[in-house]
């Protein structure tokens, strides 16, 4: 099988200078631009993804809802992966009006990729 990216083959069980830069960007050991973590975000290594969508949590505050329309859909859908991943970390409650906002803009986006993760991250956030 084909072997992920950060993980090295030549000495089992380290990690390749990919995988090491993607912890050390998890753990706040490494700062990286948003710049740098956007493009992370969007790669097809799910680590490498992870890890930038953690890294982003701390441009939240930052981002207007506002500003929506002139990202790209790549840039809307990572952003709501990252507001949803940040709910629990930084105690934002779905029923806020910070998250309504947020998601009344997801679920009237044009791309139907953000739309559906909108609506999962609402039925995420329903208590079962």
């Amino acid at each position: 099988p084909q072997t992920a990216a950060w993980w090295t083959t030549e000495k089992e069980g380290e990690l390749s200078e990919l995988g090491r830069k993607n912890q050390a960007i998890l753990t706040g050991a490494k700062q990286a631009s948003r710049k740098q973590l956007w493009a992370m975000a969007k790669s097809e290594d799910h680590y490498v993804a992870h890890s930038a969508i953690i890294a982003l949590r701390s441009f939240v505050d930052t981002w207007k809802p506002s500003e929506l329309n002139s990202w790209s859909a790549a840039d809307r859908l990572t952003a709501l992966l990252v507001l949803k991943s940040a709910t629990d970390v930084y105690q934002l409650d779905e029923r806020s009006t910070d998250a309504n906002l947020w998601l009344s803009r997801f679920l009237a986006d044009s791309d139907p990729r953000v739309r559906f993760e909108a609506l999962r991250w609402v039925a995420d956030a329903t208590p079962r």
